[in-house]
């Protein structure tokens, strides 16, 4: 048995290589867009160091579970054999919001420039192999934070495989919905991993050739993900994005400094407590008040800092996820909005002012004016979104 992950960053080494090391399963891991982390972690003869941080403490964990990591475009074929091989019965994926070629509405922009070069193409690509040389039902498992990631995966894979006339045969392989959560920030060693105690992972009961036996502690398989998906999406990377965004803006560097901010604190409670969760369905075990205090706990852990322009990356991804679904409930989330898009306009137009890293930063920067009422129009015109910044 061989599990097969796209997207080599440092949330899937402290996380689904975390969990299947746990259970004795070796990794062949691709990364997507730079050969840095694959080079890296051969260099580290495939292992690293994971730092677990809290309470005051460091627990540190060796992790070997990836015994191949390669970068894609350099080992395509091999790519195709373990797509292909009856070893391999699950894939996952961790390529950002932005991996996915999508617009804000969840389909495919057919006029996204990377398309051939995506993680679609080569999934369509892998898929047909299997459907050449292997007849064994595959699992495909989206783990990046997107609304029901499975459906919205296979969703693009259908699409792209039309478009580009890569036809496979879909009875073969399932788009099971996942959710992940831990919190990893970015850091400059590529064999050393901080991360905090928490993690989870649950996973939908949805696959061609039975599910695989992955339970333990954190990790668990029910037949709905998405309460669980809507909880973490709308209130913790909600309350997160709004720290990033409004954070800044109030002259904060961390997650950890903003969240002890008496006010920033406040609102994000009133966002979580009073706005947006009672409209959620809290799944068992948790209860809305004990996900809000382990979330806030969570956040205020100085001993991992978290940068809050890390969390700010790709916002034009994100915001439709975090803070559209619920806007019209919540006076926070109008405000993190409201935020977001002062962020990116006194960021592309004041050189130096805020750290812009978006897909859609030339395109935003090429159509801001003076006239930040005007600029917002535009904007709202080239992403697709009906909402008032305002």
């Amino acid at each position: 048995m061989r599990h097969l992950h796209l997207g080599l960053g440092r949330f899937h080494r402290a996380h689904q290589a975390f969990y299947l090391q746990n259970k004795g399963i070796p990794i062949s891991a691709f990364s997507m867009r730079s050969p840095d982390e694959a080079e890296a972690l051969r260099r580290g003869d495939h292992s690293y160091r994971l730092v677990v941080v809290g309470n005051g403490r460091e627990e540190v964990q060796t992790i070997i579970a990836i015994d191949e990591a390669l970068f894609i475009r350099d080992a395509r074929e091999r790519f195709l054999e373990l797509m292909a091989s009856e070893d391999v019965s699950t894939v996952t994926l961790t390529v950002t919001e932005k991996g996915y070629c999508a617009r804000a509405d969840g389909s495919l922009n057919t006029e996204h420039p990377d398309l051939e070069h995506s993680v679609l193409n080569d999934l369509v690509c892998g898929l047909r192999a299997r459907q050449k040389h292997n007849r064994k039902p595959l699992a495909v498992l989206s783990c990046d934070n997107l609304s029901a990631n499975g459906r919205m995966l296979q969703r693009l894979c259908q699409t792209w495989s039309e478009k580009s006339g890569q036809s496979y045969d879909r009875s073969l392989v399932s788009f099971p919905n996942s959710m992940v959560d831990r919190i990893v920030p970015a850091g400059d060693d590529p064999l050393t991993i901080k991360t905090e105690a928490f993690h989870q992972w649950v996973i939908e009961d949805r696959f061609v050739g039975g599910y695989p036996h992955w339970e333990q502690k954190g990790l668990i398989f029910v037949k709905e993900v998405e309460p669980f998906e809507r909880m973490k999406l709308c209130l913790l990377n909600a309350s997160h994005s709004f720290l990033a965004y409004y954070g800044q803006l109030q002259g904060h560097d961390y997650v950890h400094q903003a969240i002890a901010d008496p006010a920033i604190r406040q609102m994000v409670e009133r966002l979580c407590l009073e706005e947006v969760g009672p409209c959620l369905d809290i799944p068992d075990p948790w209860t809305l008040e004990g996900y809000v205090s382990d979330m806030l706990s969570r956040f205020d852990n100085p001993g991992l800092p978290h940068k809050l322009s890390q969390i700010a990356m790709d916002g034009t991804q994100k915001v439709p996820h975090r803070f559209l679904p619920y806007l019209e409930q919540s006076s926070v989330l109008r405000k993190a909005l409201s935020a977001w898009y002062t962020y990116y306009y006194e960021g592309l137009t004041q050189p130096g002012r805020y750290l812009v890293s978006d897909p859609m930063k030339d395109q935003l920067a090429a159509s801001a004016t003076d006239d930040k009422e005007a600029t917002a129009a535009e904007w709202k015109r080239l992403l697709g979104w009906k909402e008032s910044f305002g």
